[in-house]
């Protein structure tokens, strides 16, 4: 729709490059937006590269970063969030402190903020209850 209209629209050409930007990444949010909960993390990048040959183990390593980049880094914008008091620094602390019993690094917190945060805008799993948050 708004690929229609741009045209019609008189604009300066910094202006409407800067307004088809905005319509990009508005078509991004929307198309995120119809995806389904269990594959939000692999259409934003965020799922674990997984490598496997034959009957050996599986080998799971870093996100695969194949998804929506601009998506992906408005989340890592987000995640900045978890640095200040709050409700999602209350998650990532309770995250963290299961990680490290389980001597894991704090890049597995911050993948789960952000698959936190992308089910919240979805309007799934958002806990704003800060008590609920804070245990262990």
């Amino acid at each position: 729709m708004g690929a229609k209209w741009l045209p019609r629209q008189i604009l300066p050409a910094d202006e409407r490059a800067a307004v088809e930007r905005h319509l990009g990444l508005i078509s991004q949010i929307n198309e995120a937006l119809r995806v389904v909960e269990p594959d939000i993390a692999a259409y934003l990048g965020l799922n674990p590269s997984v490598r496997q040959s034959g009957e050996g183990p599986a080998y799971h390593g870093r996100i695969t970063k194949q998804g929506r980049g601009r998506a992906r880094g408005m989340l890592v914008g987000g995640m900045a969030a978890a640095r200040s008091p709050g409700t999602l620094r209350a998650f990532y602390k309770r995250i963290d402190s299961r990680r490290r019993e389980a001597h894991r690094g704090r890049r597995h917190c911050a993948l789960a903020c952000n698959d936190h945060l992308a089910d919240a805008e979805q309007g799934r799993r958002l806990y704003l209850d800060s008590a609920r948050l804070a245990r262990p």
